[in-house]
């Protein structure tokens, strides 16, 4: 029988890779998990030599910040240092989803994941996979997409394999990402959201839900 996890139906197979996942995580490994949108490369948060090994894989410049992915959206508390009303209304309009906020970071949160920056973007996705992940931990999971910098992003475990081969611990294959579209990124430091990144979620649709509330 399936089981169901955060409302999702999985079966024993997917649900024991991902428990391997949570494993490797605990002991710093980098594995390569689907999410609602592309498939990703995760790393615990505040696991510096796993998060400095991220970077050698995607050979990512040091100067581009890492996204964090969350169990839910109560979870943003530990990472970012201010909270805006509006969080919430776009975080129960949308999450979990295909959008990460950006919002001013935590102490919690190190220069190496923003690039010196002092934000942070937070994202909980609308797939078990990444959210179980997170939950087992206790803590956030990098959310970095599964791809080379520069390179399209990869929406299947066999792309994934063929790209970084022997490079991660773990590919959890949770089958072709079911919308492969980057999920939208929006600024929540100002009084006003600011879309940086347009993704699956609109700007007009972020508007109405920021005006409503």
């Amino acid at each position: 029988m399936p089981l169901t996890i955060f409302g999702d139906r999985v079966d024993e197979t997917l649900r024991a890779r991902a428990d391997d996942a949570v494993r490797v995580l605990r002991e710093g490994g980098v594995v390569a998990i689907p999410t609602d949108t592309v498939y990703g490369l995760a790393a615990v948060f505040d696991d510096e030599n796993a998060v400095e090994r991220l970077f050698r894989i995607k050979a990512r410049p040091p100067q581009l910040a890492i996204p964090l992915l969350l169990d839910d959206s109560q979870s943003v508390r530990p990472y970012a240092s201010e909270i805006p009303d509006m969080l919430w209304a776009l975080t129960g309009a949308f999450w979990p989803g295909p959008l990460t906020v950006v919002l001013p970071k935590s102490d919690t949160v190190s220069n190496a994941l923003t690039g010196g920056r002092s934000t942070i973007g937070l994202r909980t996705p609308d797939h078990w996979v990444p959210r179980y992940i997170a939950e087992c931990l206790g803590k956030a999971i990098t959310g970095t997409s599964a791809n080379r910098s520069g390179s399209p992003p990869l929406t299947t475990a066999n792309a994934v394999e063929e790209q970084l081969a022997g490079e991660v611990d773990i590919i959890v294959d949770g089958g072709p990402a079911k919308e492969p579209i980057s999920s939208t990124v929006v600024d929540l430091c100002g009084n006003h959201p600011s879309v940086l990144r347009a993704g699956k979620i609109s700007a007009k649709e972020i508007d109405r839900v920021v005006l409503a509330r």
